[in-house]
């Protein structure tokens, strides 16, 4: 077996407007296949399209540790333009208390 190697991101959070990633949320279930994040879950929009449904734990600031779930990823237009790296953004997050604070997220690939 292939161990699993977990992707590790660093950077600040920045909060999407209220409902964003619930909304794309809901458009991935319904249409694509994907996994609702589930109940207490911090949703997360990464630069990498490839991480989409993957889970892990974000160990933020001030606050600890939060589950996350890979809800959205860059559009490829904006990633060529200003990846979310080149900001310092770690990810985009579903909870405006979170935004601004430094964090470092550790994903694993699901099974």
């Amino acid at each position: 077996m292939i161990p699993v190697i977990p992707i590790v991101l660093a950077g600040v959070l920045a909060a999407t407007s209220p409902g964003v990633l619930d909304r794309v949320e809901m458009y991935r279930v319904t249409h694509q296949r994907a996994e609702f994040a589930g109940a207490g879950v911090v949703k997360l929009g990464v630069e990498d399209c490839a991480w989409l449904g993957w889970r892990g734990v974000a160990y933020v600031e001030g606050v600890g540790s939060l589950p996350v779930h890979v809800t959205d990823c860059q559009a490829e237009h904006h990633r060529r333009a200003k990846p979310l790296h080149s900001l310092g953004i770690a990810a985009d997050v579903s909870e405006a208390r979170l935004n601004g604070l430094h964090t470092i997220i550790i994903l694993r690939q699901p099974p």
